[in-house]
């Protein structure tokens, strides 16, 4: 697999597991339908997109009783 260039659509099937340790290029169209996570790491992490659906999957960051040690950052770009 490849990383995204910038101003890309990207799915996420629902058969797929992504483990997200870095910051992805902006991101036109992000389409959930799988799982992302986001491991322990004291490195921030940047998810910028124009448009975002976690329509059948989930984003998954530590837990209740590990929170994630870095920050995490969704910023939403465009007109909507």
């Amino acid at each position: 697999g490849r990383l995204p260039a910038d101003g890309e659509n990207v799915t996420i099937p629902g058969e797929w597991t992504i483990l997200m340790d870095i910051s992805p290029a902006v991101i036109s169209m992000f389409m959930i339908d799988g799982d992302i996570i986001i491991p322990p790491s004291n490195l921030d992490v940047n998810i910028t997109v124009k448009t975002m659906w976690v329509r059948a999957g989930s984003i998954t960051a530590g837990s209740s009783s590990t929170p994630h040690p870095g920050s995490i950052t969704f910023k939403f770009i465009g007109n909507k």
